[in-house]
C-alpha cells in the first residue's frame, strides 16, 4: 500500500514543480496573452474641454484711482438678558448693522447721542451704523440706567 502512495505523492510534486518553471530570467517582464479570436473595438477617447482665457484686466485711465474692492457687510446680535447688553462692548465698521434682540420680561431702550430706541420684550432694534461717523459711541437703556454699552465704529 506504501508504493500507490508514494506514487500519487511524487506525481504532486511532479506537477506542482513544473508549474513553478519559467524558461525566462526572473527579471524578464511578462506579455499578457491575447485573445485572438475576440473582435477589436476602438478605444473612445476623450479630449479635455477647451480652456477659455481669462478676460484681459482692463487698464484704470490716466489719473483716475483704482476702484475700492466690495466691502461686505456684517450683521452684529446684541442680546438684551438679565438687565445687561451681551456683549457690551461691540466694534463694528462703518455700515454694519446691529441687531438688539430684548429677551428679558420688560421693555428696555438702547440711547446714544446718535440714535434712541424703546424696544418691548420679545422685539428687537436695529441699527444701521451707515449713518455714524467712525468714532465711539456710549449706550445705555433710559428706564434702567445700570445697563450700558460701548459702540466701536471703524
Amino acid at each position: 500500500m506504501k508504493m500507490p502512495y508514494f506514487v500519487f505523492t511524487t506525481a504532486l510534486l511532479v506537477s506542482l514543480g513544473a508549474g513553478c518553471s519559467s524558461s525566462q530570467p526572473n527579471n524578464a517582464v511578462q506579455t499578457p496573452q491575447t485573445n485572438q479570436n475576440a473582435a477589436t473595438q476602438p478605444t473612445p477617447v476623450q479630449t479635455a474641454p477647451a480652456v477659455q482665457p481669462a478676460p484681459a484686466a482692463q487698464p484704470t485711465p490716466a489719473g483716475k484711482p483704482a476702484p475700492k474692492p466690495v466691502e461686505t457687510k456684517s450683521r452684529i446680535n446684541v442680546t438684551i438678558q438679565n438687565f445687561s447688553f451681551q456683549p457690551s462692548d461691540i466694534s463694528a465698521k462703518q455700515g454694519d448693522t446691529i441687531i438688539f434682540n430684548n429677551q428679558d420680561p420688560v421693555t428696555h431702550t438702547v440711547t446714544g447721542s446718535s440714535f434712541d430706541s424703546q424696544i418691548p420684550s420679545g422685539q428687537s432694534f436695529t441699527l444701521d451704523t451707515s449713518k455714524l461717523s467712525p468714532g465711539t459711541y456710549a449706550f445705555h437703556c433710559s428706564i434702567h440706567p445700570s445697563m450700558t454699552g460701548i459702540i466701536t465704529i471703524k
